[in-house]
């Protein structure tokens, strides 16, 4: 049911459009999170800052993608809920933190 209704939300957006996207970046869009885009190239750059690399055309690529988008959206929707609650963290306090931490909290706050 969940697949369905989002294979019908995507089927309708790409028919109507979104938001801030021209017609010709739509096929670069992995995903639209609350109106924030994520392209297939935030998708690329992620995996490559994640230092793996991904091998054309192969089954694993795909697997590796998807985890990698799953995460970006996952990134976005934790991003958009500290804005919301007006959470912010100093350049200082991610310095501080694990160095594992620190990449993701400054993902986050970009």
């Amino acid at each position: 049911m969940r697949k369905t209704i989002a294979l019908a939300a995507l089927v309708a957006a790409a028919t109507t459009g979104w938001p801030g996207v021209a017609s010709a970046d739509r096929a670069r869009v992995a995903a639209v999170v609350n109106g924030d885009v994520i392209t297939t190239d935030d998708v690329t750059e992620a995996i490559a800052m994640g230092g793996e690399q991904p091998q054309a055309g192969a089954p694993a690529d795909e697997a590796l993608r998807t985890r990698w988008l799953r995460l970006l959206i996952q990134s976005r929707l934790l991003s958009q809920e500290a804005d919301r609650q007006r959470i912010t963290v100093s350049d200082a306090e991610v310095e501080a933190s694990d160095p594992h931490v620190s990449h993701l909290l400054f993902d986050l706050l970009k």
